[in-house]
């Protein structure tokens, strides 16, 4: 047959034994068996050449044979059983991220957009090769081994989930595997999470600030209109004093002008009186008791009260209506603030009277024993 040197100083033996590999430094012998192959291991005489890459050529009668040097100078060379290529994607490692042998790597990475991977695997003892029965499996995607149609040295997964997996295929003889890792989604990988948890801290901060800062605006909107209404208070309290003081000083205004003319009436009378050398005290005294009847002075009063405080009066006729027109006097001046003794003047009676009067009013009004009567007029 014929027996071919290569530049590395290995031999190259075509025979009907097949075509054999020899390492003189190492002393290993590596046998290609055709005999189940078109050629039967019928190669011509002379018909070898070793190819640019260090490629063995045999022709036989049958067409040309060829073997991978590279092949047989790997450190997988002696196993029969090889992972041939590894397709991702339907595109061959090999032609864009190794450039390496596939029968020696031990790690395959996938990115979660890489949903196809394809194994090729062949077994290179030539002459059981075309019946060999191949098994796989993923593990741990399936843990159970998968038998494959004789001839058929091919898998494809579809889909597979991320994780860390194991892929093993077997013949008669041998097993081999190679790990594989499909990367997460971009979601579930550290980096997203962290990133996620530090935009939900951050999010959680700022709903924080700007709560604390709601609360903070609505404490002080309170706080204006809590002391807007105190302030409020305090000046309607300013305007009830001071049109409780315009009422009295009204009030007594209008008593020291009446009581003047009655002065002055009484004493015109004692001046004619005088005159006349006839003093009629009966007369005097009638005149006395004319002028303290007169009703004239207490609607002079009611005008001057009602005017400043009208609305007290409506509320007093409107929720006690069994009142009488002294108990209304009474109230008037009671909210003036008069004490007993100015109001019995103003009502012509005894400081006795009044409180009689104060005690009438309290039942007319249903208020019981602990509520002060001044104060309650005052401020209702």
């Amino acid at each position: 047959m014929s027996i071919s040197s290569a530049n590395n100083g290995k031999l190259w033996i075509s025979s009907t034994q097949g075509i054999t590999y020899i390492d003189q430094e190492s002393d290993r012998l590596t046998n290609y068996d055709f005999h189940n192959r078109q050629n039967y291991n019928q190669f011509n005489r002379g018909a070898s050449i070793i190819g640019p890459e260090n490629e063995f050529l045999a022709g036989g009668i049958y067409g040309i044979n060829s073997i991978n040097g590279v092949h047989a100078d790997s450190e997988s060379a002696s196993a029969n059983l090889l992972i041939t290529d590894i397709l991702i994607s339907g595109q061959s490692i090999l032609a864009h991220s190794y450039d390496g042998l596939i029968s020696d790597l031990k790690h395959v990475d996938l990115s979660t957009s890489e949903k196809s991977l394809e194994f090729r695997f062949s077994n290179y003892l030539y002459n059981t090769s075309s019946s060999s029965h191949f098994q796989y499996k993923l593990d741990p995607y399936n843990d159970d081994w998968v038998s494959l149609s004789v001839g058929d040295n091919k898998v494809v997964f579809q889909n597979v989930p991320w994780g860390d997996y194991t892929f093993y295929v077997r013949d008669n003889l041998d097993i081999i595997s190679i790990e594989v890792y499909i990367e997460p989604p971009i979601w579930l990988r550290w980096w997203f999470v962290l990133g996620l948890l530090l935009l939900i801290l951050l999010l959680a901060y700022t709903y924080w600030r700007f709560v604390t800062r709601r609360k903070k605006d609505e404490q002080a909107r309170l706080l204006i209109e809590a002391e807007r209404e105190i302030l409020s208070l305090k000046n309607k309290t300013l305007e009830n004093s001071v049109i409780a003081s315009n009422t009295k000083l009204l009030s007594s205004t209008a008593q020291m002008a009446h009581k003047n003319e009655v002065l002055t009436s009484v004493r015109q009378t004692l001046k004619d009186q005088l005159k006349s050398d006839k003093l009629d005290l009966y007369r005097i005294i009638r005149l006395l008791d004319l002028e303290l009847a007169n009703e004239d002075y207490w609607e002079e009063f009611n005008i001057y009260f009602e005017s400043v405080d009208q609305e007290f009066i409506r509320k007093l006729n409107s929720n006690y209506k069994n009142l009488t027109q002294n108990d209304i006097r009474l109230c008037a001046l009671l909210r003036l603030n008069l004490n007993t003794k100015e109001i019995a003047s103003l009502l012509n009676i005894s400081t006795r009277g009044v409180e009689k009067a104060r005690s009438r009013l309290k039942k007319r009004m249903e208020l019981g024993k602990e509520i002060n009567l001044q104060s309650f007029i005052k401020s209702y």
